[in-house]
């Protein structure tokens, strides 16, 4: 089935360039880790300010009572806008991520008897890079694989052939070979 697509140099070097052309493209910033910290550090100071105050100011003069208040404010603020980015601010790229396979994965299902070699490797390659999201300190996948063999349907094998070659050209993460035994790169 899948084993008999063989892939000469030429197509292996046109696979791994197309790669290397999707993942050069600027991603979108996540900024859900980066609200966190906001968060935690303006938390921290929250806390540690007026404790300090009274420490080294027992009697403060009204000035710089004000001047605790308004950073007061100010820290508050950044716990709330931090939590808002931490929780909001990340979505932005896994959604790109999700729609970029699913845009491949539909036109691979509905064109890749038809299609050149050139837009059949251009959407499998961008359904494999775009199988799996890394935000960080995280990475999901995009799509369920099981869900993906059934609708690529005749796409399948062509598809698999690509994951191999581009598993041994840029040690990608498996999608649908997991269970292929691999060698390690050279």
């Amino acid at each position: 089935m899948d084993s008999e697509i063989q892939f000469d140099m030429a197509e292996r070097q046109a696979l791994a360039a197309e790669y290397d052309r999707i993942a050069s493209q600027p991603g979108t910033v996540n900024y859900g880790p980066v609200g966190c910290v906001v968060a935690l550090l303006a938390a921290v100071l929250l806390l540690v300010i007026p404790v300090l105050g009274r420490k080294f100011f027992p009697q403060p003069p009204t000035a710089l009572v004000w001047i605790i208040r308004g950073l007061a404010a100010i820290l508050a603020a950044a716990v709330l806008g931090g939590l808002a980015v931490g929780f909001f601010g990340g979505g932005r790229g896994e959604s790109k991520a999700r729609r970029m396979a699913e845009d491949a994965m539909d036109w691979l299902a509905r064109h890749h008897a038809g299609a050149s070699p050139a837009e059949r490797r251009q959407f499998a390659v961008t359904l494999l890079f775009h199988a799996y999201f890394s935000g960080g300190p995280y990475t999901v996948t995009t799509f369920a694989s099981e869900d993906a063999r059934r609708r690529l349907g005749d796409a399948l094998p062509y598809v698999c052939a690509v994951e191999r070659a581009l598993r041994k050209e840029r040690n990608i993460y498996p999608v649908f070979t997991a269970d292929d035994p691999m060698p390690l790169p050279d």
